[in-house]
């Protein structure tokens, strides 16, 4: 029979656990037992010197700023969705450990305590996470598999005339605040570097670009010229009034930003002119891909460009085993034997078989894994090697490179499930942070998935081999 009104619901009766809150749950429980995690995001949130933990305004706890990380990959959601989904998702707030009636972060106060989290502290939470009890019954590290993948930063495409605009229209912008508040003397040169930025964008012939890069270029040392004389007004600036020490910090911080962007506007302006108008190759490691983003490389692959950073994957069978960012695109066949020597390190021993893409074969990286006692080995490609050299029989390579392959999807999962398709964390040392706490959120949630399976019987808790 269907009732026509629902029997209303007590006061504190149990809200019924949905597999995902399940999920949740078992997470939360896993980070309880281990209270270290939230000391070391404690001791970055009160690392400022002078800073005490029970002095001034309130503030999140480090345990729920390091849960709001955890939940920014597993949902895969900016801050910004993230606290709009805090109001009226039940799972998520008893995850954060709010109530129904406590008031949600808002946007800015998530975005400004988890940046506060170093790089060093999530590479450590990561590798802590490996090293647990928890984590080890499930996993033996005797089988690994190595690839690699880029992970872009949050940029445009560059070109040299977005390039030139983008640094013209940071530095205009910060001079006229300048203006505004400390009646600093400056010419405005955007709209004209504007209109000579649209021309190339628009021009179908070079004869048609050259001219309208040499105004633009033009314009943009213009700029750089005018940020010398704002620099020098705003340092000779004097406040007496009451409020003189905001007056003095909001100075200081229109200084820092005219310096931080004035050298690589130089370097932007550098570059073009060797390209365009000298016609010069310039080294991959003399450029700027962006303003915003200095740090970011250049990762060809084929005829594919991509912009960001390397990243080398260790993983197992279930677990992201080890992640190095790399610097510049260095080749695969020279990382072959320093992943072996990470992974001797953290399970005390090199894995028994090994297998790898086919940019790491060769026949040194073969001798090498064997030195240190692995047993299999595949590449995907030969590059002269049978076999029976890498693995022993045929059969025996089949099967790891059948293994090896699995480490594609693992990382088509990261990118599309954990954030990893693109960071979105600014600065070199946020995208190494970015990275780590994905890798260690994708951990904690496989870890608890098959924690949770195999407490419902389907699966047997036992070592991977």
């Amino acid at each position: 029979m269907r009732p026509t009104i629902p029997q209303q619901i007590g006061l504190f009766s149990r809200i019924p656990r949905h597999e995902r809150g399940e999920t949740y749950a078992e997470i939360n429980a896993l980070v309880a037992a281990h209270p270290e995690w939230v000391r070391w995001v404690q001791a970055d949130l009160t690392r400022r010197r002078g800073v005490k933990a029970r002095e001034g305004r309130r503030g999140m706890s480090a345990a729920k700023v390091l849960r709001v990380v955890l939940l920014e990959h597993i949902e895969d959601v900016s801050l910004r969705r993230l606290a709009a989904k805090l109001h009226a998702d039940l799972d998520l707030r008893e995850f954060l450990g709010l109530t129904l009636g406590d008031k949600t972060p808002s946007r800015s106060t998530l975005q400004r305590n988890t940046r506060m989290v170093q790089e060093d502290t999530w590479g450590r939470l990561f590798r802590s996470l490996l090293e647990s009890e928890e984590l080890r019954e499930l996993e033996s590290g005797e089988k690994a598999r190595i690839d690699a993948t880029v992970v872009p930063t949050n940029i445009h495409h560059p070109t040299d005339s977005s390039l030139l605009w983008d640094g013209v229209r940071v530095l205009s912008r910060t001079m006229k605040r300048a203006h505004e508040l400390f009646a600093v003397e400056y010419e405005d040169l955007s709209k004209a570097a504007k209109k000579h930025h649209t021309k190339i964008f628009w021009a179908k012939r070079k004869a048609q670009r050259e001219p309208a890069y040499a105004k633009l270029i033009e314009a943009a040392h213009a700029v750089s010229q005018q940020v010398d004389e704002v620099v020098a007004a705003l340092r000779s600036v004097r406040s007496y009034s009451t409020d003189s020490v905001f007056t003095e910090a909001l100075r200081d911080g229109l200084i820092a930003e005219l310096l931080h962007f004035q050298p690589l506007l130089q370097r932007v302006i550098d570059q073009a002119e060797r390209r365009v108008l000298r016609g010069e190759k310039v080294p991959v490691a003399e450029k700027v891909f962006s303003i915003f983003e200095p740090h970011t490389d250049l990762i060809t692959k084929g005829t594919k460009n991509e912009f960001g950073h390397k990243v080398t994957f260790t993983m197992s069978e279930h677990f992201v085993l080890d992640a190095v960012i790399e610097r510049g695109n260095p080749a695969d066949v020279t990382l072959a034997t320093r992943q072996l020597e990470r992974q001797e390190e953290l399970f005390g021993q090199a894995p028994r078989s090994a297998a790898f893409d086919g940019g790491y074969a060769s026949r040194e990286n073969l001798e090498a894994a064997k030195a240190l006692g692995v047993e299999r080995c595949a590449f995907s490609k030969s590059k002269g090697l049978t076999m029976e050299e890498q693995a022993g029989s045929r059969r025996t390579h089949g099967r790891l490179k059948n293994f090896r392959a699995g480490i594609e999807g693992k990382i088509s999962w990261l990118k599309r499930d954990f954030g990893l398709g693109r960071c979105t964390w600014k600065g070199w040392g946020r995208f190494q942070s970015y990275v780590w706490s994905a890798c260690f959120a994708a951990n904690l949630q496989t870890l608890v998935r098959l924690r949770l399976a195999s407490k419902r019987g389907r699966t047997k808790l036992r070592a991977a081999a």
